[in-house]
């Protein structure tokens, strides 16, 4: 895992785990502590009319950014999202 900050805007990088495309959800399962959560599995809604993650897999890699007064408890709204080449 990995954490950055861009602007006022978060960033973590992980591993899906789940997807739920009928609610634009996404599971992950972060596998390290951070500042941000306090639990391990996040669930990040994807309910921005820009994302699309109807391509996404369980195992890919990606990269989520947030705004941290858009975190409640477990779950956090997102407002982009990019997969990570290896």
């Amino acid at each position: 895992i990995s954490a950055c900050l861009v602007g006022s805007e978060m960033c973590i990088r992980d591993s899906i785990t789940s997807i739920d495309n009928s609610q634009k959800k996404i599971c992950v399962d972060i596998s390290q502590k951070n500042n941000f959560f306090d639990g391990t599995n996040i669930t990040l809604n994807c309910n921005k009319s820009s994302l699309d993650i109807t391509y996404l897999e369980a195992g890919q890699e990606i990269t989520f950014y947030f705004f941290e007064n858009n975190v409640l408890d477990t779950e956090v709204a997102i407002e982009k999202l990019n997969i990570v080449t290896p």
